[in-house]
């Protein structure tokens, strides 16, 4: 079989568009004897901020003293950072063994890769037993990869208008696809705001017979180099990031933990909400990774991502930005959006088959295309100004690959 976990990679990713669906893939996992059943577990959905949301829950457990799975996508720097225990990487050996003693059934099954990683990530799980996993959503809700779990709690951080061609052109349609999570006599904590989107929500819980939570607004909300704001009864909170959109994740993930503590599956202490939420780094989202410049990445992948980053941009002064993103996102809105924190707007293309090409925006004022991303970042990084580089996931990871070769 395989001799090494990267040319598992390269085979499972080339299965990624592969589906038979999710009773299918359940069925499969049935025979397994349900392993992502073994372990008590978070499943979190969302338009944005679902892996910020994951990662602060994370934290404070780990500050509480548990040992915690996480399930995430997509990944940054290696296919393997999707499955972390206590932010490690699965290892590479573990995940190979794996893949050698399933492959032949994940190919007789027809299993597509977000499938495969989610089986891979729940055996993992199981064989370490961790005392928590936390699933993150990978698109939509009620026909993800995830939604075969039976979780302690379901979160919902907010509804955009994104994945449109596959989930919906409203918000009323995403909503629908995402509520697909709740669960029969289950429980959904969730972030949203717009009243259509609740009112949906809470229609699929009433139907379920599971219980609802709003999150509540945070209040003394100040931001300098870190954010500071206070949440229901714990004031004074201070996060390691200056993101102010963080704080609506941050809640989020207080609200679950709120809730996972009143049923008594955990014993929630003051000093293990202040450790993990400062803790808590979440990379590839306001995330700056080098001084004098700044240089700050943010996977900001679509317009209600843009609109946040831009009320945290208030912080600097006419930064340069580079921006990317995949070619059905609302590319010009996006760079409007953008125009209002800088005049210094470039675009570029990135290495991926999802990418925007140079015809998606070569009418646009305002903006300088960039044919070499590289070649501007090395230049930028010699400058004085702050640079934000900001859009596509799969943009920002490239990236963060490149600077990375030269540190």
């Amino acid at each position: 079989m395989f001799q090494k976990a990267s040319e598992v990679v390269e085979q499972i990713e080339k299965r990624r568009h592969m589906t038979k669906g999710i009773d299918h893939f359940h069925a499969y996992m049935k025979s397994l004897q349900s392993p992502h059943l073994a372990i008590p577990c978070i499943h979190v959905a969302g338009t944005n901020g679902k892996g910020s949301t994951c990662h602060y829950i994370s934290n404070v457990l780990q500050s509480l003293g548990y040992r915690v799975g996480t399930f995430t996508s997509p990944y940054l720097y290696t296919h393997f950072d999707r499955i972390q225990i206590n932010g490690q990487n699965i290892p590479e050996n573990t995940f190979l063994t794996i893949a050698n003693h399933h492959y032949e059934e994940w190919v007789a099954h027809e299993l597509n890769m977000f499938e495969i990683d989610m089986c891979i990530a729940s055996l993992y799980f199981q064989s370490q037993a961790v005392d928590f996993v936390i699933y993150e959503v990978g698109l939509g809700g009620r026909y993800d990869a995830t939604n075969i779990v039976s979780p302690l709690v379901s979160v919902i951080t907010n509804i955009g208008l994104d994945h449109m061609q596959i989930l919906g052109d409203s918000h009323e349609a995403i909503t629908r696809e995402k509520a697909g999570i709740i669960k029969e006599q289950g429980a959904l904590i969730t972030g949203e705001e717009k009243e259509t989107c609740l009112s949906i929500i809470k229609k699929q819980c009433e139907q379920k017979n599971s219980t609802y939570q709003k999150v509540d607004a945070p209040y003394h909300i100040r931001v300098d180099d870190h954010c500071h704001f206070s949440y229901r009864h714990i004031r004074d909170i201070t996060l390691s990031s200056n993101a102010r959109y963080q704080i609506e994740n941050a809640c989020c993930a207080l609200e679950v933990l709120f809730y996972l503590d009143d049923k008594g599956y955990l014993h929630l202490t003051k000093e293990a909400i202040y450790e993990g939420l400062y803790k808590a780094h979440w990379q590839g989202r306001f995330d700056k990774i080098a001084e004098n410049p700044d240089i700050l990445v943010d996977g900001a992948h679509n317009v209600e991502g843009i609109r946040a980053l831009v009320k945290s941009l208030s912080i600097y002064q006419n930064p340069k930005i580079l921006f990317s993103a995949s070619s059905d996102k609302h590319i010009v809105e996006m760079i409007e959006i953008l125009k209002e924190s800088s005049n210094q707007i470039h675009v570029c293309c990135f290495e991926n088959e999802r990418s925007l090409s140079y015809d998606m925006i070569k009418e646009l004022k305002g903006i300088q295309y960039e044919e070499d991303y590289k070649r501007f970042i090395d230049q930028a990084m010699q400058g004085k100004d702050c640079v934000v580089i900001t859009g596509s996931l799969y943009f920002v990871s490239e990236v963060l690959s490149y600077i990375k070769t030269k540190s």
